[in-house]
C-alpha cells in the first residue's frame, strides 16, 4: 500500500492522559485483600488500575531488597572458558551438555 491512497492514515492524536513522574496528590482506593485474585478477571478493575494506578504496600512486603552482600569472591570468566575463547567451535563444545 502506498501513502496516496489513505488506507493506513491515522490524522488524530492518541488520548493517554496526562503523563508525569510527579506523585498524584489524588488519594486512591485501597483494594482488599479478597478481591485481588478476583479484579484480574474484571475488566472494570483492570480499568481502575489503568488510570488511578497502584502502590507498592513497602509496610507488607518490606523495602526493596538490596543484594550487595549475595557474593564477595572474585568474578569474571574462569581460566577454563578463556582457554576456549578464540575457536567458536571450542567454546561450543565446553558450554554443550556432556550427555545429549
Amino acid at each position: 500500500m502506498g501513502d496516496d491512497d489513505g488506507g493506513d492514515v491515522w490524522e488524530e492524536d492518541w488520548n493517554i492522559g496526562e503523563m508525569s513522574d510527579e506523585d498524584s496528590d489524588v488519594e486512591q482506593e485501597a483494594l482488599p485483600e479478597s478481591v485481588w485474585s478476583s479484579i484480574a478477571k474484571d475488566n472494570a478493575g483492570i480499568k481502575l488500575m489503568k488510570t488511578g494506578g497502584w502502590e507498592y504496600d513497602a509496610a507488607k512486603f518490606g523495602g526493596d531488597p538490596t543484594y550487595s552482600d549475595l557474593y564477595d569472591g572474585l568474578h569474571g570468566p574462569i581460566q577454563s572458558v578463556l582457554s576456549a575463547v578464540e575457536d567458536p567451535l571450542a567454546l561450543l563444545f565446553y558450554f554443550m551438555l556432556l550427555k545429549l
